[in-house]
């Protein structure tokens, strides 16, 4: 369900407001979770498992402020803020979490530090930290 505060659903109010504007890039939430072994062939690890959701989003190149406090300050890999519309995750029951990854753009990235302003309580966007997978 989506969150209601003051009796609206505030996440679809942006939802309906962002797409009557044209829409956001279209973005995929990647859940990636440990599978099963292989049969047979127990020293191999597990096959990871990826589920798809869509939904639309924006990406800005990460800055230092946007990583500070975080161990991915000093990175050298590729950062970026992406902004995602909380709206579509709900509905399919999920929210991103650290080590998600999230495809924008045509390129993929991995969460590394969620909503670092704090959570949105209206569950109408989520700001993603991300570096390059």
């Amino acid at each position: 369900d989506m969150p209601d505060i003051f009796g609206l659903d505030l996440a679809g109010i942006v939802e309906a407001a962002l797409d009557s504007a044209g829409g956001l890039l279209p973005a995929t939430l990647i859940k990636v979770r440990p599978g099963a072994r292989t049969p047979g062939d127990l020293a191999s690890g597990t096959n990871a498992d990826a589920t798809s959701y869509p939904t639309q989003g924006i990406a800005q190149p990460g800055s230092d402020r946007d990583f500070a406090g975080s161990s991915w300050q000093a990175t050298r890999l590729q950062r970026c803020t992406i902004t995602l519309l909380g709206a579509p995750l709900t509905r399919a029951g999920v929210a991103p979490e650290v080590d998600d990854q999230v495809t924008i753009e045509g390129q993929t990235w991995t969460i590394k530090v969620q909503d670092p302003d704090g959570r949105d309580p209206a569950g109408a966007v989520y700001t993603l930290m991300c570096v390059g997978a």
